[in-house]
């Protein structure tokens, strides 16, 4: 779980950069399909999972899928090592500017708001526990929790 929760993360903070700052539609094509953009831009968020035992979760057709990001794809490496890779594809409207950068960059690295973040259990039907605690250590040596960066 947690090499997904890294993995995630990575996929998140690398495609800040790159979407932020420039804007390529040969890139956007890569990562989204054409059906994939309209329906990111009418607000709908796009899930599709992988799991382990090859089966596939998603929320719309895969012929309507771009290839990118997907197990197939040279971003995993050994898709063995992992019990699912799920891909969410969404906009966010964004204006970027010093203020809303700054604000984007606290809300990711404020590590202890991820503290008693919830999932649904679809095998027990109600929502679980998915991070009981969460923040910054100083280092592997010393514990001493560190305050989220501002």
């Amino acid at each position: 779980m947690m090499r997904f929760i890294v993995t995630f993360a990575v996929m998140i903070l690398a495609a800040i950069p790159v979407c932020a700052f420039s804007y390529d539609k040969t890139l956007l094509s890569q990562l989204f399909s054409p059906y994939e953009q309209k329906a990111v831009l009418e607000g709908n968020i796009l899930t599709r999972a992988y799991l382990k035992n090859h089966e596939i979760f998603s929320n719309y057709p895969e012929n309507l899928s771009s290839k990118a990001l997907t197990p197939a794809d040279d971003t995993v490496n050994d898709y063995s090592d992992y019990e699912l890779l799920g891909v969410e594809k969404a906009f966010i409207p964004f204006t970027l500017n010093t203020e809303n950068l700054l604000a984007l960059f606290n809300s990711l690295t404020a590590y202890r708001q991820l503290s008693g973040m919830r999932y649904y259990s679809r095998t027990d039907k109600r929502l679980q526990p998915y991070i009981l605690s969460s923040f910054r250590i100083d280092s592997p040596d010393n514990d001493v929790l560190l305050k989220d960066e501002k």
